[in-house]
């Protein structure tokens, strides 16, 4: 069985990474899978997201504020959201083998989580996709949206770009969804290498596939 393809759309909240991803199942003729971060979330129980009860174990926010003027300017990490991640790279990983190819909708929450994706997906030839408009504009489509809380995108902005190599980044503040699209695969039909996530994985996690960082799991665990 050949493996599939691999693209991580990678960016902070309100990017524009889903619908660049919609642009691209769109467009192509193949039928790439658009999954990520908000499709593994919303699996998990609410009390593992509820901010205002404040769970440990899942994601948290911290906010500064109240009403109107409440901003997001931190947040958690818990023990039960990371394994969720763990999982959401494992099984990406799952379904390029089988021949899928995948847009994975990401941004890695910190470091422990980035050095976990590199090892996993190092070896799957993905190619890395840096979402990035001006944070100014991201700002904007978050207040435009309504379905975020203020101060996510900057919050995560600095975290979301800290890979610092991508095979391609793409602005969507001064291109369409479908020139995006049509810019990314362009690229991939190019056939040019793939070498970001190499490269992270022998800066962040050292030369052998599956050594992700001491908390996480390997590959195939």
């Amino acid at each position: 069985m050949s493996g599939g393809r691999l693209v991580i759309l990678n960016g902070t909240s309100s990017a524009g990474k889903t619908t660049l991803g919609r642009a691209v199942q769109d467009l192509d003729e193949a039928p790439w899978i658009l999954t990520g971060v908000d499709h593994y979330w919303s699996r998990l129980p609410r009390r593992y997201l509820d901010d205002e009860a404040g769970n440990p174990d899942g994601f948290r926010s911290i906010y500064d504020g109240e009403g109107e003027a409440r901003r997001t300017v931190g947040f958690v990490v818990g023990p039960t959201f990371r394994r969720l991640m763990y999982g959401l790279h494992r099984t990406v990983a799952a379904l390029v083998d089988a021949g899928n190819d995948v847009l994975v909708d990401y941004l890695p929450f910190d470091d422990d989580l980035a050095c976990d994706a590199v090892s996993v997906w190092a070896d799957l030839g993905g190619v890395l996709v840096a979402v990035r408009p001006p944070l100014a504009v991201a700002e904007r489509w978050e207040r435009e949206r309504g379905d975020r809380d203020l101060g996510q995108a900057r919050v995560m902005f600095e975290q979301a770009y800290a890979f610092g190599r991508f095979d391609l980044t793409i602005d969507p503040s001064t291109t369409s969804p479908r020139e995006g699209a049509e810019r990314l695969l362009a690229h991939l039909r190019a056939g040019e290498p793939a070498t970001a996530l190499t490269s992270l994985r022998e800066r962040m996690v050292g030369p052998l596939p599956g050594n992700a960082s001491t908390d996480g799991p390997s590959r195939t665990s």
